[in-house]
This record gives C-alpha cells, sequence and structure tokens, in this order.
C-alpha cells in the first residue's frame, strides 16, 4: 500500500490536541494547511448536471474567522446528536480543496473506552457502490468494455433470463436490470449459516437460477445483485481480483493507505470501529462479516476518504468526462429519465439530486453517507458504527450548517 503521506501527518497531529481551545486552533492550522497541500499535490432528470470537478464561477472565499465559526457551529450540532459515551461518527467535510471539518465524535469501542478519530476505520455497506461504479467507469475509459454492452459479453456464464432483450452494463449500474436482489430473495431459513461466504462466484450460480422481476429498462429497482455483478465484470475484464483492482486502480493512487475490501472470514483492521445497535437506551455490540463485493464491503477512514474526495475532484483517478458520467442520470429503454422532479434519479452508484450526487450505506452496527455536490465544491461524509444513526439526516443538517455560512 501507498505510505502514509502528509495530509495523514496533520490528521495525527489532531488527535493529540485535547482542548477545545486549541482543537479549534488546530483544525484552522488543518484548513490552512490541506489548502496548500491539495493544491499542490438528485438533479432534475432533463437537465445536464455541471462537471463535478468543475470550480463554480465565484468560490466563496472563507476567511478564518467564518470557518472557525463554523466549526464551533458543528460540534454543536454533533454535541447535541452523539454522546461522548457511546458509539458515535467521525465526520468530514470539505469545501474548495480546503479540509473545513474533520473530527471523530463518540467511541469506536464502548468496553475500552476507545475514542472515534480521523483514522478509525469503518464499513462503507452500499456507499461501496460508488467505488464499484468508478471502477467500472475505469474500464470503459480505458476502453476494455462500454456500458451498453449486454452483460453476457463479458460474464458468458451468466444466464441472461431476458435474451431478447439483453441486461446491459448501463441496466445493472441503474438498477434497472429488474433482476432479483439476492439480499431479499436468499433462502435464509435454510442457508443462513453459509451466506458469510457467499461470495461473487456464488452469487452468479444462484442469480442463474432465478426468474427476473421485469424486463429489463423498464423499471427502477435498488438491487445489491447489479453491484455484486459489475464486481464480478470487473474482475473478470481486468483479470485479476477484484479487491486488487480497486486497491491498484483505486486506492493506491488516492493514496488511501488505510482502505481495502474485505476478503476474509474474521480478518480486523488496524483501527477498526466496533459496531453497535443502540434501541431504546439498550447498547448491542453486533457484527455480520461478508465476503460479497461490489455492492459493500469497501473499509476505510474519513482521513482516506479526504483523499478520495481530492482525487476525484482534481481528476487523478478519472478523467473530468468520465466523473461526469458517474453524475449523468440514467433512463429507461423507452427514453424516459430515472426520477422526476419530486423523485431522485440514479447514475453510476450515486442517487442524484438538482445539487448533489449521494448514497447512504448500512450494515450490520454500521452506517455511512457520501454526499457530493456537482455544482459547488463541497463534500460531505458520515461514518458511523451505530447501525441506528441515520447519516443522511446528520448529513443534511450538516450541510445546511455548512451553506448557510457560505453565503
Amino acid at each position: 500500500m501507498v505510505p502514509k503521506t502528509f495530509l495523514m501527518g496533520i490528521f495525527a497531529i489532531d488527535q493529540t490536541i485535547t482542548t477545545p481551545c486549541h482543537r479549534r486552533l488546530t483544525l484552522l492550522l488543518l484548513g490552512i494547511l490541506s489548502s496548500a497541500l491539495l493544491s499542490a499535490c438528485e438533479k432534475p432528470a432533463t437537465e445536464k448536471p455541471a462537471t463535478p470537478n468543475a470550480q463554480p464561477p465565484n468560490p466563496v472565499e472563507l476567511t478564518v474567522q467564518t470557518q472557525a465559526s463554523l466549526q464551533q457551529k458543528l460540534d454543536e450540532l454533533l454535541r447535541d446528536r452523539i454522546p461522548a459515551t457511546g458509539p458515535g461518527a467521525a465526520i468530514l467535510v470539505t469545501y474548495n480543496n480546503q479540509i473545513l471539518y474533520a473530527q471523530g465524535h463518540g467511541l469506536s469501542d464502548v468496553e475500552q473506552q476507545t475514542p472515534i478519530t480521523l483514522e478509525t476505520v469503518f464499513d462503507l455497506a452500499s456507499v461501496s457502490k460508488s467505488m464499484t461504479a468508478l471502477a467500472v467507469l475505469l474500464l470503459q475509459e480505458s476502453g476494455d468494455l462500454n456500458l451498453a454492452d449486454p452483460v453476457t459479453q463479458h460474464l458468458p456464464d451468466f444466464k441472461d433470463p431476458n435474451s431478447d432483450h439483453p441486461i446491459r452494463i448501463s441496466h445493472l449500474l441503474n438498477h434497472t436490470s429488474g433482476l432479483p436482489d439476492y439480499l431479499s430473495e436468499w433462502d435464509w431459513e435454510n442457508n443462513a449459516d453459509a451466506f458469510p461466504e457467499f461470495g461473487i462466484e456464488a452469487h452468479l450460480d444462484w442469480l442463474n437460477q432465478q426468474e427476473s422481476q421485469e424486463k429489463p429498462g423498464t423499471t427502477f429497482r435498488y438491487s445489491d445483485t447489479g453491484y455484486a455483478l459489475l464486481a464480478l465484470m470487473v474482475q473478470r475484464v481486468s483479470e485479476q481480483p477484484f479487491p486488487e483492482f480497486m486497491a491498484q486502480r483505486i486506492f493506491e493512487p488516492a493514496a488511501m493507505a488505510q482502505t481495502q475490501v474485505y476478503q476474509t472470514l474474521g480478518e480486523t483492521f488496524p483501527n477498526q470501529a466496533q459496531g453497535y445497535k443502540v434501541e431504546e437506551g439498550n447498547l448491542e455490540s453486533v457484527s455480520y462479516p461478508v465476503l460479497m463485493w461490489g455492492d459493500g464491503n469497501v473499509f476505510t477512514s474519513i482521513a482516506d476518504l479526504a483523499r478520495y474526495d481530492q482525487a476525484l475532484r482534481q481528476g487523478k483517478l478519472v478523467s473530468a468526462e468520465t466523473l461526469d458520467a458517474a453524475f449523468q442520470n440514467g433512463s429507461f429503454d423507452d427514453g424516459r429519465p430515472i426520477g422526476t422532479k419530486q423523485d431522485e434519479g440514479y447514475g453510476a452508484g450515486w442517487s442524484l439530486t438538482e445539487d448533489y450526487g449521494h448514497h447512504r450505506g448500512g450494515w450490520a452496527g454500521m452506517s455511512s453517507y457520501y454526499r457530493f455536490y456537482m455544482q459547488r465544491p463541497l463534500s460531505i461524509v458520515v461514518l458511523s458504527n451505530n447501525e441506528n444513526l441515520d447519516g443522511q439526516e446528520l448529513g443534511a443538517a450538516i450541510a445546511q450548517a455548512v451553506i448557510r455560512s457560505l453565503r
């Protein structure tokens, strides 16, 4: 993996400061230093979004006083929502190549009283889908596939239930394939013990025995199955294991030293958060590791996601045109766009509103949320080890506070 960068050093320094006054000063320095370092180193369905990594015509210049005020507001907002003595969350806000806010709140391990830091590792759960989609777009960029290709062109052992109307890669990306979702259709009662080892090859064997639910390109139905198939396709087309492809083509180029795809039952990662369920004041440790790829199972930290977001916006992973494709709303085969002005659209791994792409995730003991603004250089990430925390609602509250400060 790529060695830790200077930015990680800044994060590490921040964790050694414990007083509120010193921490606010450190966060201000972090913003200023990160700005220098980074500079060096659902939309309406009928509208074409701005290029995601393009800067707005007149980006707001934030003064030190504005940044300090915003950091204080976010500290107060999060203090009210996340108890200091229970499971919590790591929060990231970036704007115009500056880290406006990066902070852990609560505990990564309640029994051990271990605080959440910027290097605490969480399961991204379904937020991983945006990275799987990026891998597919990388293969299109290199000419190894095209989103219009039938799935069987790259997975000849996939038994397409609609041979007269083939399922295409775009159908998988946009959740319009019509295939059943293994998470809802799996025979849990008779196979629950086997499920943790149910990987992308076994998933294909299972899928080949299922019938489609709709004709492809006719209905939007969120599907983990589609993204498991995409992970298998990435593996077959690249001729390397999916975790290895992700490491070599995404994580390492973005200097994401802590980020990995879960590969072996029982493995743990340094600084990994313990997952919890919190209901009616009762706290329960929960964990349910599985070997499925594509729809989840990317483990990462806020520190690494700061680098990932930077790499996306600065064209270090894919071209601006390819990134723009991730935020292009999909359409049904009759030309109708996914979603309406009232309902969100869907691109390649991102739900789409007029202003931003976003995705939420949840798995045993974990909750995640990533919001990527397309027409302003703003991103917000929430990673939590409380599966009952509504990361999307919290992300929206953070966004509201930040945007008010930008006016």
